[in-house]
């Protein structure tokens, strides 16, 4: 193979975004990756294309340069011409075998985790003797005894019936109720008039059950089977509910098995047993198995009612049957309550029902309950969406990002419209195909999207298409909808008054809106919106066509800074022409492209200030052409304003397009920009409609040196990866649109000594209001006092998506929160100190869910924490307990392996790491539980992760959470009400905080701290260093070019802490840790290298000269690579750390 030149940094991120490389693929194909100190994708340029090592399975390069053998002949790197050239000209990435995979019609991800496995979590003995019974008609003696066993070991569980008796055979029924062989507390027959005339027997038969008041005839208070159940609830007063339909009989243990059922599982909330079902012509035995979600969805005859037993705090919560679905109302019913609460199966066949052809379900009736559970269906599988895009003007030339959406949803085999009021100004070519239809009303529109058979709508923009348009169709056509909140909609003075956002949002047919960030939430809270039906996600862009513009290795001249937007006032050209003006002394020009009603007006201006620096170019006709623009650019200007009338920016799709293209931006501190970007970091912000801070910062980036530079533009491409891209926006939408729910788990304890109410309380409100990913909030308590029970039944009486469970006695975390991952269905879940971890953010679980969906090989993702004793496996070996872990020889195997631990108070787990005995141990205290649960994830072969955005510690950690608590940090343990508030306050704009000294707003312009004198590089290597298990080993540090307030927060934790200069590094030494404020010679860190110490740590500033990879070298027992962690309140060095560590 010729020589692959040298790569450029547009060369990584155009292969980072690219489908034809797969990380993960190639870090498990090829294993020196690691070990070089790059990332699997900065291997593959600069070693593996040379070596002629296929990117992923989707692309062969052997094959690529024998086709193109042009490409061969240059040098060129085979996956970096075909993503730049060859894709667009058709040209072939492998000869044959596997291919991009094909469009499947659903997203993705998955949208559904493991079936549940709450059965085999509870450990039942009265449901295992059923099983080796052999679902029996009629259990066996030992297995009758071991239920009353369980009854007399049992607190007092009453038992109400409710028999609606809507026909002759409820005396057969009422005989199968009455002689149960447990006996009922109360029986509640509610009858309707048909069967008045067999009251008179009924009393005969059951006098004296009626004068004790076990039996009770009550008249029902309406019609139906619905109506009776709902008036039995209305007044039953039993623990424990099961109901038995007039065409039902109970075989004589039913209440029994399942009542002890109950007893033994204080867990258990909903569950049944088996039936049979007879008819005229045959007999099945439906029912012998447990009931699956799917298939309920999908038929109500997937559960009969008479089989069914729960806790009447389920109705207390969900309510009984709704009455106005008529037959539907049970099969509704049933429906709300396992989504909530998973039943348990008892297999014991103990019903007989008969079938009554009368009461068949209609097809109307199906499609009215599919339509109340569609996004359940869309979640299982049993239908797919039927999307409806609904726009104001189609198709906009603007409005790119629509355009990105349906692509990305017709590649994939979904069915999507496209529904609009009139045609654009400008329109864009339409590349796919897709049905488009034009409407003149709401009401014309409600009756397209019914015949169109559409079942879900999206619509952007608040105002007009989503207020004057969908919103009302909507309603016409009971059609659940999202809409995506732009700028314009939502923040012009004259679209407030009309947009009627509050109304739409508390609309239940309203299930989502979406916006950039915290400065549109705080916006639209002061409309009065609920706050938790907003969701945050970029507008769809695709910048894959920019991330292929080549880099500018060297400044042009003179320096060309590029504008491209309309002439309007929210842009801010008027400010620029300005500052233009006051840069007529420097090499700088600026090209303005664009149109729009300012376009004369600016240019008189800029002839009037005499801004001769300013060319003005017209409108950009499609993206090639802004290609073309940024090409020739050296940097891009974005100076948006708010305009008088209130019209800004949402966020500028040109930054970002910008970025992609490795463009140094300026912009301004407008709208959601300061959400996403900090001044100096990923990009220049100015002042808004401030000419001369916006000269300054001109000023500033020409002045930068190419590392600086080089920094900013990675440091922005990092931004792209972690937020932007169409399949980032489009999960968002199918995460709401398929109802993929994160389960939630909170295990409380309160008693009067350990009060946590107050906490509880606190972090579940925040919760309800932060998380924007559906989801189910299974609370496990065990064994609070009364007080706080009874606050959390009538906590979930009102938070329909709150599974309760009120343990009988405190089991612990772990046996606790296995209950919880036995009872989901959720991908992942994540667990919360319910007295101690508190959310922060607005969409909090965003970053974590997709921080695991970029890591699919990690199990478990949180804080990454290690016991300084017991690090090593050999040491962990020592730790008391050690030979109850599982997999206990695995320490053995790895004795010199640093073992660290996701820290218990609050992660993340991917549930299908934790099936049925393998979650959290049941043998071991309470505090060895997440130490042993990681080890064990690791002892499988899984992965942990650290996920950045979560910090999380113990009590007795130290350093605490202030070493390492920034504005990034979405989730904390251990806080308190008191301590939370200042995590929330880091999130406001302009406060800054020292995590050396805590000082708050003492951090000077400069990054200097006035009470410490840290350097944002001291405080970015204290985040790091803080926790680090090299730090706490008792070894010695050798600290280079440092702040002293460093040396001291590090000197706590080490031995020894030598503190030098360049100018007096030690001749030798053995250090475990050797830190550098300032980035060293090749010289220097070469000596520095050969007195790292074995386990030890070396860290310093990033720097052209000085790479992790030169100094690893072909050592193997040399490690190195790059960590980045940007704060704004911690204002924190933009430069990366670069490192290298040398194994024991």
């Amino acid at each position: 193979m010729a020589p692959v030149g040298r790569p450029d940094l547009g060369d990584l991120s155009l292969i980072e975004a690219s489908s034809y490389f797969d990380a993960e693929w190639y870090a498990a194909q090829h294993g020196d990756p690691a070990r070089s100190g790059l990332s699997a994708a900065e291997h593959y340029l600069w070693f593996g294309a040379a070596m002629g090592r296929d990117p992923s399975p989707w692309f062969s390069g052997t094959h690529y340069l024998g086709e193109n053998p042009e490409v061969w002949q240059a040098g060129m790197n085979p996956l970096i011409h075909f993503l730049r050239h060859g894709l667009f000209e058709g040209r072939n990435p492998r000869a044959d075998g596997p291919r991009l995979p094909a469009p499947l019609g659903l997203p993705d991800h998955p949208v559904l985790g493991p079936a549940p496995w709450a059965d085999v979590e509870r450990k039942s003995r009265l449901r295992a003797a059923l099983v080796r019974d052999g679902l029996p008609d009629a259990p066996w003696r030992p297995t009758l005894e071991l239920a009353d066993t369980l009854l007399e070991g049992a607190a007092d569980l009453p038992v109400t019936v409710i028999l609606p008796a809507y026909r002759a055979a409820c005396v057969d029924a009422l005989e199968s109720v009455m002689s149960q062989s447990l006996r009922a507390a109360e029986v509640l027959l509610v009858y309707s008039d048909n069967v008045i005339e067999h009251l008179t027997e009924i009393r005969r038969t059951h006098g004296d059950a009626i004068i004790a008041g076990q039996l009770r005839l009550i008249p029902s208070l309406g019609d139906g089977t619905a109506a009776a159940c709902n008036t039995g609830l209305l007044t039953a007063r039993g623990d424990l509910v099961a109901y038995l339909d007039s065409n039902s009989i109970w075989q004589p243990h039913h209440l029994k098995l399942l009542a002890a059922w109950f007893a033994e599982c204080d867990d258990l909330m909903i569950g049944h047993t088996a039936w049979q079902e007879k008819s005229k012509d045959r007999i099945s035995t439906l029912g012998t198995n447990p009931m699956r979600r799917a298939a309920l969805l999908s038929s109500p005859a997937a559960l009969d009612l008479s089989a069914v037993m729960h806790r009447r705090a389920v109705t207390d919560q969900l309510g009984g049957p709704d009455e106005t679905l008529g037959q539907g109302a049970l099969w509704d019913m049933l429906l709300r309550f396992t989504a909530l609460y998973t039943p348990g199966h008892l297999p014991v066949r103990s019903v007989a029902t008969t079938l009554d052809p009368t009461t068949a379900m209609s097809g109307t009736m199906r499609a009215k309950i599919a339509a109340r559970h569609r996004r359940a269906r869309f979640r299982h599988g049993i239908e797919a969406p039927r999307i409806a895009y609904v726009l104001w003007d189609w198709p906009a030339l603007s409005q790119s990002f629509v355009m990105a959406e349906l692509i990305w949803l017709t590649q994939r085999g979904f069915d999507v419209e496209v529904f609009y009021k009139i045609a654009p100004d400008r329109a864009a070519e339409v590349p796919v195909n897709i049905a488009q239809h034009q409407v003149d009303t709401p009401e014309e529109l409600a009756r397209l999207l019914r015949a169109r058979d559409r079942t879900l709508v999206h619509c952007h923009f608040a105002y007009p298409a989503l207020t004057r348009l969908c919103w009302p169709a909507c309603q016409m056509a009971q059609l659940p909808f999202t809409f995506f909140a732009h700028a314009v909609d939502i923040f012009l003075h004259d679209n407030i008054a009309r947009n009627r956002i509050d109304e739409i949002m508390s609309d239940p047919l309203c299930l989502k809106g979406f916006v950039h960030g915290d400065h549109h939430r705080r916006h639209l809270q002061q409309q009065g919106i609920p706050v938790e039906k907003l969701a945050y996600a970029f507008q769809a862009v695709d910048l894959s066509p920019f991330f292929s513009i080549p880099d500018r290795h060297s400044p042009g001249t003179p320096r060309r800074g590029v504008f491209i937007g309309r002439f309007v006032d929210k842009k801010g050209i008027a400010v620029l022409i300005e500052a233009a003006a006051l840069l007529r002394d420097t090499d700088v020009h600026f090209d303005l492209y664009g149109y729009g009603p300012l376009w004369h007006p600016l240019m008189d201006r800029a002839v009037e200030l005499g801004a001769t620096n300013i060319t003005f170019h017209g409108s950009l006709d499609g993206r090639d052409a802004v290609r073309d623009a940024l090409s020739e650019a050296d940097f891009v200007i974005s100076p948006s304003i708010v305009a008088d009338h209130g019209d800004t920016e949402g966020f500028p799709t040109i930054i970002l397009e910008a970025m992609a293209a490795r463009r140094a931006v300026i912009t301004t501190a407008v709208s959601a920009i300061p959400d996403f970007l900090n001044d100096g970091q990923q990009a220049f912000i100015a002042r808004p409609g401030d000419a001369s801070d916006l000269a300054a910062k001109v000023r500033a980036l020409v002045s930068l040196g190419k590392d600086a530079h080089d920094t900013m533009r990675r440091n922005a491409c990092a931004f792209l990866d972690r937020n932007i891209g169409v399949d980032r926006t489009m999960q968002a939408y199918c995460d709401q649109w398929f109802e993929a729910q994160v389960e939630i788990i909170l295990v409380t304890y309160s008693q009067p000594e350990n009060d946590t109410q107050e906490e509880t309380l606190e972090i579940i409100r925040r919760i309800r209001a932060h998380t924007t990913t559906p989801y189910r909030l299974t609370v496990i308590d065990n064994g609070s006092d009364k007080p706080f029970r009874d606050r959390l039944r009538a906590l979930a009486r009102n938070v329909p998506q709150m599974q309760l469970h009120l343990l009988a006695k405190n089991r612990f975390v772990g046996p606790a929160t296995n209950l919880a991952l036995g009872g989901s269905d959720a991908e992942y879940a994540i667990y919360i100190c319910a007295r101690e971890g508190f959310v922060a953010h607005h969409g909090w679980e965003r970053p974590l869910i997709n921080h695991m969906r970029r890591h699919p090989r990690a199990a478990l993702g949180g804080h990454l924490s290690h016991l300084p004793p017991h690090t090593l496996g050999k040491e962990l070996a020592q730790l008391p307990r050690f030979a109850d872990f599982r997999n206990s020889d695995f320490a053995a195997k790895n004795p010199k392996r640093p073992f660290r631990h996701v820290q218990g108070g609050l992660f993340i787990l991917r549930r299908d790491a934790a099936g049925p005995g393998k979650a959290f141990s049941t043998d071991l205290p309470q505090d060895y539980t997440d130490v042993e649960f990681s080890y064990y994830l690791e002892s499988t072969g899984a992965t942990l992760t650290a996920i950045p955005e979560i910090a999380a510690l113990t009590v007795k950690t130290n350093p605490g959470l202030g070493a390492v608590l920034d504005d990034t940090t979405v989730a904390a343990h251990p806080l308190s009400l008191e301590s939370v508030h200042a995590l929330d306050r880091m999130q406001l704009a302009g406060v800054t905080r020292c995590n050396l000294c805590q000082s708050w707003d003492r951090i000077s312009p400069h990054g200097q701290c006035r009470s410490c004198e840290s350097t944002g590089m001291d405080r970015k290597l204290w985040q790091i260093l803080a926790h680090d298990w090299r730090a706490h080993r008792g070894g010695s540090a050798l600290l280079v070019d440092v702040v002293g307030s460093l040396s001291t927060a590090l000197g706590a934790q080490m031995f020894g802490v030598t503190m030098t200069t360049w100018a007096d590094l030690p001749a030798q030494g053995a250090f475990a840790l050797i830190c550098a404020g300032t980035s060293p010679t090749p010289r220097d860190a070469a000596h520095l290298r050969e007195m790292l110490a074995p386990g030890g740590l070396m860290i310093w500033p990033e720097s052209a000269e000085t790479r992790p990879a030169t100094l690893v070298g072909l050592d193997p027992a040399l490690r190195g690579g790059m960590s980045q962690r940007l704060s704004r309140v911690l204002m924190t060095d933009p430069v990366r750390l670069s490192w290298i560590t040398r194994d024991l």
